[in-house]
């Protein structure tokens, strides 16, 4: 997928040079392709990815505009370093749909979003007017870092949910305090024992009335 050796070993910061070699072995025309296109979808045979644990051999495609990879099967690492990087990985239910497809057919995904948390994703080829179904290998965080459009963007949406949460927690404690008359410090223990329903009974009712205050 990305070439190794001493030449290109200094362009592994520069993605943007690199990315011109991505296939480039066995297709010199790939990046150019991909680039023109702007959005597109791999079809590879078995094991795809294998020896390309380097994460640039998943980089280098997202970055010409790679969605997705179809394929019968894929290495475990590379795996993982596509969906780190926002590319789907999807395995073919049917070999024969795989020797169906040639290179430059028009592939549609109708819903892509909607189709990922099933596990599994209808394709139309429109090329040869077929539709074939793939399934998604995926663990539920998986399944959650690819929807995100990948872990960077994951980990930002993670960080911008736990920034609000810890606004609206300081807000309550603030009112925990003053409302039952409790120091900051205790208010913040009883607003976690709140959450974790083992306070006791009869402060449940006003930590909720200022629970729904504050939504």
């Amino acid at each position: 997928i990305t070439p190794a050796g001493a030449e290109f070993s200094s362009m592994r910061s520069n993605i943007p040079l690199m990315s011109r070699y991505c296939y480039h072995r066995y297709d010199p025309t790939f990046a150019e392709r991909a680039r023109t296109l702007g959005k597109s979808i791999i079809v590879g045979g078995e094991n795809y990815g294998q020896g390309s644990s380097r994460e640039h051999a998943a980089i280098n495609p997202m970055y010409l505009g790679v969605r997705c990879v179809i394929a019968m099967s894929i290495a475990r690492i590379h795996k993982g370093n596509l969906i780190n990087h926002g590319i789907v990985p999807m395995l073919f239910e049917s070999r024969q749909d795989y020797e169906r497809i040639d290179q430059d057919d028009l592939l549609e995904i109708e819903g892509f979003l909607d189709q990922i948390p099933t596990r599994r994703v209808t394709v139309r080829d429109v090329t040869k007017d077929f539709t074939f179904n793939v399934r998604l290998e995926l663990t539920d965080s998986e399944t959650e870092v690819v929807l995100a459009g990948g872990q960077l963007r994951y980990l930002k949406d993670q960080l911008a949910k736990a920034k609000e949460l810890l606004l609206n927690t300081g807000k309550y404690i603030k009112e925990i305090s003053a409302e039952l008359n409790f120091p900051s410090d205790k208010a913040f223990i009883a607003f976690f024992k709140y959450h974790e329903g083992i306070y006791p009974s009869e402060f449940r009712d006003r930590f909720t009335r200022i629970h729904m205050n504050n939504r």
